[in-house]
């Protein structure tokens, strides 16, 4: 398996929103998607997320919030100021 570049992901992402699904939508499928994943593997308990600050950090809050319930921390790799709104 080979790793997708930042620069394939951004055409991926490009074509997803082309064919009707927004940039908006795929961060909300994903982030529920990791947080699905954490709730089949522990039942209760503290989770710590790493964020950094581009779409994959999205994805990570997107995380955090459907994880309520559990004692949840997010890390935040970069300058709170320089997120992407």
């Amino acid at each position: 398996m080979q790793a997708i570049t930042s620069s394939r992901m951004a055409a991926i992402d490009a074509n997803c929103e082309y064919l009707g699904i927004k940039r908006l939508q795929l961060m909300e499928n994903a982030g529920a998607a990791v947080a699905r994943a954490v709730k089949e593997r522990i039942i209760t308990g503290k989770v710590v997320i790493i964020a950094g600050k581009g779409n994959n950090g999205g994805d990570a809050f997107v995380a955090a919030r459907h994880l309520s319930g559990y004692d949840v921390r997010v890390i935040l790799l970069g300058r709170k100021k320089r997120l992407n709104p």
